[in-house]
């Protein structure tokens, strides 16, 4: 009898704590392909001797147990699952191998949390809070403080979440037990989440600056160091939130933001909300990339377009991906219309005869880079236009990328060329590129605002405002790889974990593409909602 047609939750692989104070119960959900009396084989007991306690059958695939813990003693436990047919069979089959079982870990009640870097030498205490079972301190750094500080956390680790610069833009989780010892300290961390085994108390540490690079870098066991790039010390806060309730663990995520939020005046509120009227959100649309990535051409998006058509799905919007626009040999942008090669009659003649021939395209968009396309804008073109050029190279990189020290007057013209071509709306990629230059931090921060401000201001005024932002701040995964088969429960799960932090702002997250004819296609769409 296989154990591949079973599902234990959580499984064997687990390592799971659990505090008296919120949980009289350890959980336990079981699916299964067959009938089958099932057990949890387990030392969940008053003496801690092995028992088997039966799962109750919910329907024909399904099991649940709850087994009381409220009289156990804190301590460690174990637990594995085996099956029969029936009563009738004598032999059991078990779920793992001897010793292979998953832990539980039961912590004795506690209402509160430990406060932590009361009287460190290089952090000012700001504020300490208690808000709806989540307590908040705010750090800030003393003046002159080293760009490099090493803490230990005091708490015993049991298990640890963080989200890991992987890239300028690319923020990705990094889970584990016990210890920082596994991850390299040339990884920078923005955020770490863990669970005292001492008491089973959940605390976030974030770091974030209005004007500086800072990070937290792992030392190996239980030592961080808090680092940041500026001699701006003064504007580097350390936020340590903490509950007792491990259930409560996302508001740590939503109190931290809000409270970050308030304290550096930014508020939700200056979000317009026409964009979340916009048919990019009420229709299904469809993306010319993943079809034909750079050799889009208007004779292709009518193959595919006929294609959605014929089959009755119903889209509402194109947009029309990298590969539309003319470029020189340094992948440099060196015209406001299209390619002529793909797109002879150029790109007002090209979305007319889209919207002609499918009137149940109800908007048309294009794609582009924030400084124009990937080695931002030629300077030939921009000298012919008035635009201030000038260079920039990129970090551990030879390509060039043409920059503008006033984006404003391009945006108004490029913006106003889109509007007047009929296209509705912009999907505006490689936002975050700008801290990748060879350049001053504060200069590249700056260059960045103008960039972004000049495209959000012209947005609003040719184009409704509406844009979709890719690598903006961070983005919520690493790409869709449609042919990596291992690729997918990975992107799925790390789109999930992000979420934590992405799903308190404003914004639906950046999954990247979405492929509907793919034998994925089903958990893609469905960890979407």
């Amino acid at each position: 009898m296989s154990q591949s047609s079973i599902l234990l939750t959580p499984d064997i692989n687990a390592s799971v704590l659990i505090n008296q104070q919120g949980e009289n119960t350890a959980d336990f959900y079981c699916h299964s392909s067959v009938a089958r009396q099932i057990e949890l084989w387990t030392n969940l007991s008053e003496d801690k001797s092995w028992i088997g306690i039966p799962f109750t059958r919910q329907n024909e695939t399904d099991y649940s147990l709850k087994v009381e813990i409220i009289n156990l003693k804190p301590d460690n436990y174990e637990y594995t699952l085996r099956f029969r047919r029936g009563e009738d069979d004598v032999d059991w089959f078990w779920y793992s191998n001897i010793d292979d079982n998953g832990k539980i870990r039961i912590v004795p009640s506690s209402d509160k949390t430990s406060i932590l870097l009361e009287g460190h030498k290089h952090f000012k205490a700001i504020t300490r809070l208690h808000l709806d079972n989540v307590y908040l301190q705010h750090f800030t750094l003393y003046p002159k403080s080293p760009l490099s500080i090493l803490l230990e956390i005091s708490h015993n680790i049991y298990s640890f979440l963080v989200l890991l610069r992987k890239g300028s833009c690319w923020v990705t989780p990094v889970s584990g037990y016990n210890t920082f010892d596994s991850r390299s300290d040339h990884e920078r961390w923005q955020m770490v989440m863990y669970e005292d085994s001492k008491d089973g108390c959940v605390y976030l540490w974030t770091i974030a600056s209005q004007s500086s690079d800072c990070w937290f870098s792992p030392k190996g066991g239980n030592s961080i160091s808090v680092c940041h790039s500026s001699e701006r010390d003064d504007d580097i806060n350390l936020l340590i939130s903490s509950t007792p309730f491990k259930d409560d663990f996302a508001k740590l995520v939503s109190t931290t933001i809000s409270y970050y939020q308030q304290m550096t005046n930014r508020s939700n509120k200056s979000v317009s909300q026409s964009y979340f009227k916009s048919v990019l959100l009420e229709k299904l649309g469809y993306c010319t990339w993943n079809a034909f990535g750079k050799e889009v051409s208007l004779e292709k998006i009518h193959t595919a377009v006929e294609s959605l058509s014929k089959h009755d799905i119903p889209i509402g919007y194109l947009i029309i991906d990298d590969g539309w626009q003319a470029v020189n040999s340094k992948s440099q942008f060196d015209s406001f219309d299209a390619c002529p090669k793909k797109f002879p009659g150029g790109l007002k003649h090209m979305v007319e005869e889209l919207k002609s021939f499918y009137p149940f395209l109800k908007a048309v968009g294009v794609w582009h880079t924030l400084w124009g396309y990937w080695n931002g804008l030629d300077e030939d073109f921009a000298n012919d236009n008035g635009y201030w050029w000038s260079g920039f190279e990129k970090k551990d990189s030879s390509d060039f990328i043409g920059i503008l020290s006033e984006p404003s007057k391009f945006y108004a013209d490029f913006y106003s060329f889109l509007s007047s071509s009929g296209v509705d709306f912009v999907k505006v990629d490689n936002q975050g590129a700008f801290q990748d230059l060879n350049a001053d931090f504060n200069a590249k921060i700056q260059t960045w605002d103008d960039y972004r401000l000049s495209m959000v201001n012209n947005a609003y005024r040719f184009l409704k405002g509406q844009i979709m932002h890719l690598l903006f701040k961070f983005r919520n995964s690493d790409d869709f790889f449609p042919n990596e088969k291992e690729s997918h429960t990975w992107h799925i799960y790390a789109n999930i974990i992000n979420a934590l932090w992405s799903s308190q702002y404003p914004v639906i997250g950046d999954w990247d593409m979405f492929q509907s004819d793919h034998p994925f296609a089903e958990y893609h769409a469905s960890s979407l909602f």
